[in-house]
């Protein structure tokens, strides 16, 4: 059921049940119970005998009824004189002729007739209410599958409108069938400005998407589902997001109140003291194989102060800043090494980020350093992010000379010139990831889960990522042919 047919069903289901038709059915059934008040009032009570107990009741008005319709089958104007009794078939007397006529009069009565009238009239109203239908909105809906994604707020909105309706259908169908006075208020909310407002975005994308190519409708499509993953992802962690940030507001505080009335000297000497027994030595160890390691092997000093009851550690040459003689290039082949350094003492193993950790350096130390990255990738997780495509050329052949698949996304900037899309399991140089078959079947195993178009257009992304490995392995084979015949042939 597309959108608009839902908006005009939901319309037609609120009119249905509108306060003006349940103020109408409350109405006839007010109208129904004062005239059968009336007739049971004016006549059934005055054919009430001491002699037939169930005289007046609801089974002898049964009987009465059956009698004046086996009556008309005998003649128009029965009894007459010397009719028999329809029963006991015995000649009918002049108090049996004004009894029969009194039961006819009794049943052709104005009020009778109206309540048999009313009566009709409230089984049609009770028809009228059970004929609305009310499951419109199941999980299988393509509506449903669209909003419960697209526009979570109305689907929810939808789904509690649809209950409502339906306790109070029931609930006026109850009272009217048992004659009761009790019938539930409209207190529905009107769904109409939500309704317009999703279907004028539909209607922009779709013009949108008529102006685009089909790879930048896909394009398009893929950043949104993208970002709505990233929403799905934040709402998830939110509580802890803001748990983390109320945390270290609380922590800046007590910083900033607390520390200054402590003298943090004794703790400062007795740092001092432990970090020069416990971790000094192994950091300069191991601060010197990570320079070697990354060809910064220059005579750099491990150097410790204690200040306000922390160790400041720095680097220097002799009594020089490292600015003041190396370049660039080396002062961030340093930094990096003492922050390896740093990762490496640290018990918890966490995972690194390095945000374009090869500014300034030649090609050799690139090398170097998407080597010491990828190993250190085998014991815990490294995120790196790189605008330098050597470099991220070199981590992949890094990554593939150590049996490590690396995961590969382009972050870049979307519709609009916004900032921070992620387009997963993509990057400008993607070769790697194409040397298998992992993309297409993973694909391949979406498209299963799928129907209709989706379906489609997943199989054809597949097949996409098929051709493109097929294009990748057959000449990264050949290379690698080619490359094993000059080796032999020179050695």
């Amino acid at each position: 059921m597309p959108v608009e047919v839902l908006r005009d069903t939901l319309k037609q289901l609120r009119a249905g049940l509108s306060q003006t038709e349940r103020d109408g059915a409350k109405s006839l059934l007010a109208e129904f119970n004062d005239t059968a008040r009336k007739v049971a009032a004016t006549g059934t009570a005055s054919f009430k005998s001491e002699k037939l107990k169930g005289a007046g009741g609801p089974e002898w008005e049964k009987l009465i009824t059956a009698a004046y319709k086996s009556a008309a089958l005998e003649h128009g104007h029965y009894p007459n004189d010397g009719d028999s009794c329809l029963l006991c078939q015995q000649p009918l007397g002049d108090q049996a002729v004004e009894l029969f006529e009194r039961y006819w009069e009794f049943l052709t009565s104005t009020d009778r007739t109206a309540l048999v009238a009313l009566d009709n009239q409230i089984k049609a109203k009770i028809k009228g209410f059970e004929s609305l239908t009310l499951d419109i909105f199941g999980e299988d809906t393509i509506a449903r599958t669209y909003l419960k994604t697209a526009h979570p707020s109305l689907n929810e909105q939808i789904i509690q409108l649809l209950a409502i309706l339906k306790l109070d259908r029931d609930a006026v169908v109850v009272a009217l069938q048992k004659a009761g006075e009790t019938f539930p208020g409209d207190g529905t909310m009107d769904l109409t400005p939500a309704f317009e407002a999703v279907i004028t975005k539909i209607d922009a994308d779709i013009a949108d998407l008529k102006l685009l190519s089909v790879a930048d409708a896909i394009a398009k499509l893929d950043a949104e589902r993208v970002e709505l993953r990233h929403r799905e992802v934040l709402s998830k962690n939110l509580d802890d997001i803001e748990k983390y940030v109320a945390d270290l507001k609380w922590c800046e505080v007590a910083d900033s109140k607390a520390k200054p009335a402590l003298s943090p000297r004794r703790l400062t000497e007795k740092e001092g003291e432990l970090f020069s027994r416990v971790i000094a030595e192994t950091y300069r160890s191991r601060l010197g194989q990570e320079c070697s390691g990354l060809e910064c092997a220059i005579p750099v000093e491990f150097r410790t102060k204690g200040q306000k009851g922390q160790t400041i550690r720095s680097l220097a040459i002799k009594e020089f800043a490292l600015d003041q003689i190396l370049s660039e290039g080396e002062q961030r082949a340093v930094a990096l090494a003492d922050f390896l350094t740093e990762a490496a003492l640290n018990e918890l193993n966490a995972g690194l980020i390095f945000d374009d950790p090869v500014n300034s350096q030649d090609h050799q130390r690139k090398e170097r350093i998407a080597g010491r990255l990828v190993e250190e990738a085998k014991s815990r997780q490294v995120i790196i992010f790189t605008h330098d495509l050597l470099f991220f050329t070199k981590i992949c052949g890094a990554a593939e000379k150590a049996q490590i698949e690396p995961m590969m996304h382009w972050v870049q900037r979307g519709i609009n010139d916004k900032p921070g899309f992620v387009s997963l399991n993509d990057a400008p140089i993607s070769t790697p990831q194409y040397l298998k078959t992992k993309l297409a079947e993973e694909t391949l195993a979406q498209a299963q889960q799928r129907l209709g178009s989706a379906r489609v257009d997943l199989v054809r992304k597949g097949a996409n990522q098929l051709r493109r490995t097929i294009e990748e392995v057959v000449p990264h084979l050949l290379l690698k042919r080619k490359r094993e015949f000059l080796r032999t042939f020179f050695h």
